[in-house]
């Protein structure tokens, strides 16, 4: 596989995990996750929706930091349009809207969503062991 491949492609479960993970963590692993992220992102509408999620996962300071660095991108740009909401549903929406959006993606936000849902039920009934979670595309 050369460099562009590995471009024009999105992210693995694990990727994405790692990169929001270094986004959570220190400044120093803030930048490289966003040096990362610039490294890797085209302009296609996978990597826009690709930023849109990392950037749910964020809070604070660190959601400020993360869409200050990337709007100076041109596919960044279009990460915070307040005329287009920054819902699970319409995150969901875009990407069944998508004309090939890839199965990547599509596992890439069942995960986000089973374990947004699995976090808050395992904190409110502990008694839960796991939630399998199927999304209609």
């Amino acid at each position: 596989m050369d460099a562009k491949d590995v471009k024009n492609r999105g992210l693995t479960i694990p990727e994405y995990i790692h990169i929001v993970n270094m986004l959570q963590a220190s400044e120093e692993d803030f930048e490289v996750a966003t040096s990362n992220i610039k490294n890797l992102m085209d302009e296609s509408p996978e990597w826009d929706i690709l930023l849109k999620l990392m950037y749910k996962e964020l809070v604070f300071s660190k959601r400020y930091a993360f869409s200050k660095e990337l709007l100076n991108l041109d596919v960044g740009s279009k990460l915070i349009n307040y005329n287009d909401p920054l819902s699970y549903a319409t995150i969901y929406k875009k990407i069944k809207d998508l004309e090939k959006a890839s199965v990547g993606l599509k596992a890439l936000f069942t995960y986000v969503i089973s374990n947004l849902i699995s976090k808050t039920n395992k904190t409110a009934y502990d008694f839960i062991d796991d939630v399998n979670i199927k999304i209609k595309w």
